[in-house]
């Protein structure tokens, strides 16, 4: 990834994957600072990207941060499942059960069979699978 930026760093796409990969590996502040530059460089990214965004904040503790861009997120899409996850979880670590729990409700009325032991599995450091699972269950996830 980064050798694909050298060849063209004003590729918002290239930007927004490696801070995917920087994600799901743990390596947050680096993570988010890629997924603000695909931001500048075009933001008009689909709606999952601003899902990204959300769960880059959620896990770097920054839960307000990441309600503002997920709320962005649902605006440009109602529809799409990540969003309402990445709520789900950073409502339940502020504490706001009723919140969660909506949120919650929301996930499963888009994905009947969702699982938190499988949308967990994509992270690579147990201590980050073990808090999104902690919040997603209190959130009323199964």
């Amino acid at each position: 990834m980064r050798h694909a930026i050298e060849l063209n760093p004003n590729d918002a796409l290239t930007q927004h994957w490696m801070s995917v990969i920087l994600l799901y590996s743990g390596i947050f502040d680096e993570a988010i600072r890629w997924q603000e530059a695909s931001l500048r460089l075009d933001p008009r990214q689909p709606t999952g990207n601003l899902m990204t965004l959300g769960l880059y904040f959620y896990m770097n503790g920054q839960f307000e941060n990441a309600i503002t861009a997920l709320k962005r997120g649902i605006v440009g899409s109602q529809e799409f499942v990540g969003n309402y996850i990445v709520l789900a979880a950073a409502y339940s670590r502020m504490g706001n059960t009723q919140d969660a729990k909506a949120a919650a409700e929301r996930v499963l009325k888009l994905d009947p069979f969702f699982e938190v032991a499988y949308y967990v599995s994509a992270f690579k450091r147990e201590t980050d699978r073990k808090k999104v699972q902690g919040d997603l269950r209190r959130a009323g996830l199964p």
